[in-house]
């Protein structure tokens, strides 16, 4: 495996960009980019090789955002922000329940799927997907459609839509 400062020289830049597009936060991106280097770091011994690295360090990166929004969901930050913006503590408590259960709902879906709805969800298109997932622009299409129509029914189901 590559030494860790190679690594951040050739994926940093990009995982950065991966992170703003998810956080829409230069100072949260930065944090999160410095703790999926920390946890790589901390994990290399346990890396398979499954895998390409690169794809590795974005799973990390995945995850990383997805616990830092399980926390926030947790934390009392949503409530102060509802006030600033003027939406109702109910409406914004639903909001944040219905976020946290689509991102369990996600995290059961199978790696392609939530990769391709996640990059869907930073606006990529759907030949971007298909390029990155080695999939056809159409295959990317109908998984996405799929896992969104899944989803919207699960959460209409437990009444969070």
């Amino acid at each position: 495996m590559q030494p860790m400062e190679e690594l951040y020289r050739l994926y940093s830049r990009e995982l950065y960009r991966y992170l703003l597009t998810l956080a829409r936060d230069p100072t949260l991106a930065e944090d999160l980019l410095s703790e999926t280097f920390l946890y790589a770091i901390r994990g290399l011994g346990s890396f398979r090789g499954d895998s390409a690295v690169k794809t590795w360090l974005f799973g990390i990166a995945r995850n990383r955002y997805l616990t830092h929004l399980r926390k926030r969901v947790h934390s009392g930050l949503d409530e102060a922000q509802a006030l600033d913006w003027g939406v109702a503590l109910e409406e914004q408590a639903v909001t944040r329940q219905a976020a946290a259960r689509l991102l369990e709902l996600l995290a059961g879906r199978d790696e392609r799927t939530r990769n391709a709805v996640l990059l869907r969800a930073q606006g990529y298109s759907y030949a971007e997907i298909g390029e990155k997932l080695k999939l056809s622009e159409n295959s990317a299409r109908v998984i996405v459609f799929r896992a969104r129509t899944a989803l919207r029914d699960a959460l209409t189901r437990e009444g969070l839509l």
